[in-house]
Parts: C-alpha cells; sequence; structure tokens
C-alpha cells in the first residue's frame, strides 16, 4: 500500500475516493448522485488549500481522508 497526496493528474484517484467515502458512510446520494466535472475536480486538486491523500493498493483507491485549510478570522496568525 502507498500512501499519496493527490495531485491535479490524480482524478481518477479522487473519483475513487468518493466511491470510498460513499460506502463507508452509506451515504451514496452526497457522494455519487451528481459528479464533479473533470474541470472542478482539477480545479480543487490544484488549490493548496485543499488536502486530499489516498491510500493506493494495486492502482485502486482503498481509503483516504480530504481536509481545507481555513484561514482564522478571529486574529491575526
Amino acid at each position: 500500500m502507498e500512501l499519496i497526496r493527490l495531485e491535479k493528474t490524480n482524478l481518477e484517484s479522487l473519483r475513487q475516493l468518493n466511491e470510498v467515502f460513499a460506502e463507508a458512510f452509506e451515504d451514496p446520494d452526497t457522494h455519487l448522485s451528481k459528479k464533479p466535472s473533470d474541470s472542478y475536480l482539477t480545479n480543487l486538486l490544484s488549490d493548496p488549500n485543499f488536502i486530499a491523500l489516498a491510500a493506493i493498493e494495486a492502482d485502486k483507491t482503498i481509503g483516504g481522508i480530504t481536509a481545507y485549510v481555513l484561514k482564522k478570522y478571529e486574529q491575526e496568525r
């Protein structure tokens, strides 16, 4: 198994991660009913404030996590 940070060239891995989330969270409506376009996912993966890590085994995404960097507003950091 390999853990990678997804980049804009990893669209298929991100799509597979969404399928993993649909099953793991038992929520296919949220994760699969309105699949985003390639352009949307490319822009998202190009954003340094979006982080997607994927566990890859035999060229298949088997797990992962996503995160968003949010700037704090109550004081400068």
